[in-house]
């Protein structure tokens, strides 16, 4: 019975922690359209924190239907660093997709935001995604509903 009782609580304790976060890129709330014709091409945001208090966040584009044509976009931060381009324009055919990668360092704790203008390239302002996101000593994360960031 005595090796019971250690054994149960070092389990208790291990199931206890929290789970680690989930690998790879998340994805985040919102997402843009740009339709020309029988074309479509559909702008997401993912992020990914690094253990390094860091993220990378990922751009992904997909292509649908006919092509819409040369389509662009720009990310402007505030409150990170950016490292990497945070601009992109090119054409991709119908079933394409594309997963841009930008990393991103908090330039301290607080509230930091991207936002992502999306378009063409004879009208590169058509739409934008806006993300805020919590920094904090122990960890980046996207603002949720009941976090005051959410609504500033």
């Amino acid at each position: 019975m005595h090796r019971v009782a250690p054994l149960a609580l070092a389990l208790a304790l291990a199931c206890a922690h929290a789970p680690p976060p989930a690998s790879g890129p998340q994805p985040l709330a919102g997402a843009g359209e740009l339709r020309v014709g029988d074309g479509a091409a559909t702008f997401r945001l993912a992020h990914e924190p690094l253990p390094d208090r860091a993220l990378n966040l990922h751009v992904q584009l997909a292509a649908t239907g006919a092509s819409v044509g040369v389509v662009t976009w720009s990310l402007a931060v505030d409150g990170f660093d950016a490292v990497g381009s945070t601009t992109w324009s090119g054409e991709l055919a119908p079933g394409q997709q594309s997963d841009e990668v930008v990393r991103l360092r908090p330039r301290g704790d607080g509230v930091a935001r991207v936002t992502l203008t999306y378009g063409l390239s004879s009208e590169p302002d058509l739409g934008a995604i806006t993300v805020p996101f919590l920094v904090t000593a122990e960890a980046i994360r996207p603002c949720q509903p009941a976090d005051k960031c959410a609504t500033e």
